[in-house]
């Protein structure tokens, strides 16, 4: 520490009281600065975003200077904040950051966007955009008449070069009456930066913004690169559950005066012995504060309470504070509230938090995985009726080495939940039917429990697996796929030696959300690569199954499974199948039923398929 640092701090707070701080590493002291450009995306288990006091007439021809100097800024820029992907390249590419203020007859709201290509949308139709575009979204009660569960539609097209904003109001005509003015300015500030102010006035809302009072609301962003087409879907708030459309999700607005507080978990994981947090954090007051942290029960009792953890200097705001807590002894299998509090200012966005019992993690409430881990149906088979069942799925190849069963859930894996680590797997006779040697679940990147892209590795026994006591299953015609930029076009053997089913498990998602599998073996080839998302389905949020093929040639020595997309969820495994071939044709009655199609041309080429296929 400089000299400078010391003698300034001295004057401050006084050596010994510094000494005694840094010594115990129990308190982040705030300087008393000018208000940085720091800013935090808003995560998912805390859809909060304080909404402080504008004091004061403004102009809006004003609002670009410095309006919002005091304000909390909000991005856009996580990937849980993308629904629509489309090659995104990062905050390069586009990003926006938000700030919000209130007055007792209007909300205010700047938006700052960075954009690579600037296209405005010229369709007003919410069907049909095809060009940049903001759709900000919030319950009719916020306006009246109370109760009404309707949501009003905001559609903002930003004309950067002509410095304009078109507007369109999408709600019922019983709501357009509460709705006050509405307006929209656009200021160019570089070459690929501009800022969207917006004023909607409140006079004639029933429920008008004042302190402590909440609303609901979302940010929905669209980007384009290329003309008459959205390429960029974006949300401030991030989905809360899995599945959730952004068009379904609205976060939660709360109005302060001149003082908030924001705690969120520093990560989703957390040891039962140290909780991490960042505090957004502002005191426009004259009075210095002193912030404070409550652990509650869900009944509301105190458990646990921190004192004095840093000072609020009057006349300053920050974002992102750290601060550490002790928090050994909680009891595991229970829920807890985290609170913040400030003199007598307690802070609305409380966080639950659960122990899980069996892993000992600390997690927000919300994020408490269930896996499928019961049967869809009671198929009351044998085991060797389920390794027939398998042994069918292949070919009625030899079936020889397996890890669970074709039968809809996980339960044969590891599901024991938590950070997700490199696993090896031994592909061995004495491992076959072993239940737990795997994990059961391969995430990503929109999953709490971290990592995604770690493989799942596949050790294989080559004079096991490659016995040539065991015939080489046949294998389909050789093909050329290209798998993505960066691969190269891979070919199937015509002489492959095993074939490796793999099962998997997942939520329907649009691709973008899909779990992408790809498997690698240990030259660097791709084995595999396949999104799963199914070919038709009405029944969203609900477990379908996917059968992988991988085809090996006797020249790999470990295989790796993983989940490539970071934008997306996971899937859970369902069995893992090795399979060889037979000498001679299977002819046992279990293999001996037919499938025909009656009807029209494509039931005769239905037909023809089945004829021909090889399976």
């Amino acid at each position: 520490m400089s000299q400078r640092c010391c003698f300034r701090l001295v004057l401050v707070v006084g050596l010994l009281v510094m000494i005694a701080k840094l010594q115990t590493g129990s308190t982040a002291w705030a300087e008393d600065k000018k208000n940085d450009e720091s800013v935090n995306y808003v995560p998912r288990f805390q859809q909060f975003i304080p909404v402080p006091l504008m004091k004061g007439d403004v102009d809006i021809q004003q609002l670009g200077t410095d309006s919002f100097q005091d304000y909390p800024r909000y991005a856009i820029e996580h990937f849980s904040q993308i629904w629509l992907n489309n090659g995104w390249h990062g905050r390069d590419d586009w990003s926006a950051y938000f700030r919000w203020a209130w007055r007792p007859d209007e909300i205010l709201l700047r938006i700052d966007v960075h954009d690579d290509v600037l296209l405005m949308a010229n369709s007003p139709s919410l069907s049909q955009l095809d060009g940049d575009y903001f759709l900000l979204k919030f319950q009719a009660k916020n306006t009246g008449p109370i109760g009404k569960d309707e949501v009003v539609r905001v559609l903002l097209r930003p004309d950067v070069e002509a410095g304009q904003c078109s507007v369109n109001v999408f709600a019922g005509t019983d709501i357009k009456r509460y709705l006050g003015k509405i307006e929209a300015l656009v200021k160019k500030t570089g070459p690929s930066d501009y800022t969207l102010l917006l004023r909607l006035k409140t006079d004639q809302w029933l429920a008008k913004p004042e302190e402590g009072k909440q609303f609901r609301a979302q940010i929905i962003a669209g980007d384009s690169d290329e003309k008459g087409k959205v390429n960029h879907v974006f949300a401030l708030f991030p989905r809360t559950v899995e599945g959730m459309s952004f068009l379904q999700s609205l976060g939660t607005f709360y109005c302060v005066k001149d003082v908030w507080l924001r705690p969120s978990l520093v990560r989703i994981l957390n040891k039962p012995e140290k909780l991490d947090l960042q505090i957004d954090w502002g005191n426009l007051t004259d009075d210095e504060l002193e912030l404070g942290i409550e652990l509650l029960s869900p009944s509301g009792k105190i458990i646990r309470s921190w004192e004095k953890l840093f000072r609020l200097i009057p006349g300053s705001r920050r974002q992102g504070t750290h601060v550490s807590l002790n928090i050994k002894g909680l009891k595991p299998g229970q829920k807890y509230l985290l609170r913040a509090k400030a003199g007598v200012y307690y802070d609305p966005s409380t966080i639950m938090l659960f122990l899980r019992p069996q892993s000992n993690w600390l997690i927000p409430a919300q994020f408490n995985p269930q896996p499928p881990i019961r049967s869809h149906r009671r198929l009351n088979l044998s085991d060797e009726e389920q390794r027939l069942a398998l042994q069918m799925l292949g070919g009625a190849g030899t079936l020889l080495w397996h890890l669970g069963y074709y039968d809809g859930t996980c339960s044969e894996f590891n599901i024991e939940w938590g950070p997700v680590k490199e696993t090896s797997v031994k592909v061995t006779a004495e491992n076959s039917g072993k239940k737990g040697v795997a994990p059961a679940h391969l995430p990503g990147g929109m999953d709490p429990d971290y990592g995604c892209g770690t493989p799942l590795v596949l050790d294989l026994e080559h004079d096991f697996v490659f016995n040539p006591a065991v015939a080489p299953i046949r294998s389909p015609t050789p093909f050329n796929k290209t798998l993505g930029d960066d691969t190269k076009a891979q070919k199937l053997s015509d002489s492959a030696q095993r074939l490796l089913l793999i099962g998997f498990l997942a939520l329907r998602h649009s691709k973008d959300q899909a779990p992408h599998l790809v498997v690698k073996d240990d030259h660097n080839r791709v084995l595999a690569s396949e999104w799963l998302v199914p070919g038709h389905s009405d029944f969203v949020l609900q477990w379908h199954t996917y059968v992988l093929r991988v085809w090996l040639n006797g020249s790999e020595k470990k295989l790796y499974i993983r989940n490539a997309n970071k934008f997306g969820f996971g899937a859970y495994l369902d069995f893992m199948a090795l399979l060889g071939g037979n000498k001679e044709p299977v002819v046992d009655d279990y293999y001996n039923g037919t499938v025909r199609f009656h009807g029209p041309q494509e039931a005769k080429l239905m037909n023809r398929l089945l004829d021909t296929q090889l399976f």
